[in-house]
């Protein structure tokens, strides 16, 4: 979008003509989508800003956001953006659809997200957003398909996320993936949608559910973080990473479930575990290990795994164990 090459204050926009254009968008960062509605008014020089910022934000999460007047200036705006070809550098969608009388709504904000995502050059995708009851939400084909994306984080609210299955073309630059309080089908290949991520540095997967079992065998990934999962989840598979050095797991399995945890990495540094201890466990040995933290209670099922899980971290040059004894 071709922005004026002569600044001139028109008497009414209160000094924004003054200010250089990474100033004014700097500013549209840290106010709400409502109030960039008003300040798209107030002068031609503020509607062009407004229209040509590369950070976007939208969220209807206030009391002052959101209903069919606000979702018709959003659909405006985002035409105006694609209209004047502007590319979206940041992208962050913050959206409730609980207590929407708008049956569209769902499809009018993965229209924004796929205006925002199409027209290319997005890095970073930040997405939370609501849905009540059972409804879940499909993530467009578009995000995982956008080549120029390096970090997409996704809190799903607990709802189910619907994720597309895995071709061969996804995005191949993606470098970091966040997965917060979001479901996801147990028939689901979680692992081999994420082997398609060839480049998939930081994998952080926080309070998923649905899942019985997980196998995550992408050879890039040098940060791996699993919290708070289901109780429901009963294996995890973390195989042949290669290039892994941090790795943290957080689990509470259901104590009627038998469980099992099996880890192949042999650049390993950094290990922590906080949770209950496993019936069947394996840990290939890792040279490099340089920190270890341990939070398993030897009361709990399984325990006779202890001694194995000790001995595999015994080379780490610290040691913290919590909750743990063994009988020697």
């Amino acid at each position: 979008m071709e922005m004026p090459t002569k600044k001139q204050n028109s008497g009414d926009d209160f000094g924004f003509s003054d200010l250089s254009d990474e100033v004014f968008h700097r500013i549209l960062n840290f106010i709400e989508m409502r109030d960039v509605a008003r300040l798209s008014v107030v002068s031609k020089r503020c509607r062009e800003l407004c229209i040509s910022n590369p950070r976007l934000y939208l969220s209807n999460i206030s009391s002052k956001s959101g209903g069919p007047r606000f979702n018709s200036y959003v659909d405006r705006f985002m035409a105006l953006r694609c209209v004047h070809g502007v590319k979206t550098e940041r992208f962050v969608l913050r959206w409730s659809f609980e207590g929407s009388v708008d049956q569209d709504e769902e499809y009018r904000v993965e229209t924004w997200l796929q205006n925002a995502v199409n027209l290319g050059g997005v890095t970073e995708v930040r997405l939370k957003f609501f849905l009540p009851g059972p409804q879940h939400f499909a993530l467009p084909l578009c995000v995982l398909r956008c080549n120029s994306l390096t970090f997409l984080n996704i809190d799903g609210g607990n709802t189910l996320l619907k994720l597309p299955s895995a071709p061969p073309y996804f995005a191949t630059k993606l470098q970091r993936l966040h997965l917060h309080h979001v479901g996801i089908k147990n028939d689901f290949n979680l692992g081999e949608l994420l082997s398609c991520f060839m480049s998939l540095k930081v994998l952080k997967l926080d309070n998923i559910c649905g899942m019985k079992g997980m196998t995550i065998t992408n050879s890039s990934i040098e940060i791996l973080s699993i919290t708070s999962v289901d109780r429901q989840l009963c294996d995890v598979e973390i195989q042949q990473l290669h290039k892994l050095y941090d790795l943290k797991l957080v689990w509470i399995p259901k104590s009627s479930s038998r469980t099992s945890l099996k880890i192949s990495a042999p650049n390993l540094q950094r290990f922590q575990w906080a949770g209950i201890t496993v019936d069947d466990y394996s840990m290939r040995d890792s040279a490099d290990l340089l920190h270890a933290i341990i939070q398993l209670p030897a009361h709990s099922r399984g325990n006779h795994n202890l001694v194995k899980i000790l001995q595999s971290v015994q080379k780490a040059r610290h040691l913290e164990l919590y909750d743990c004894f063994v009988e020697m």
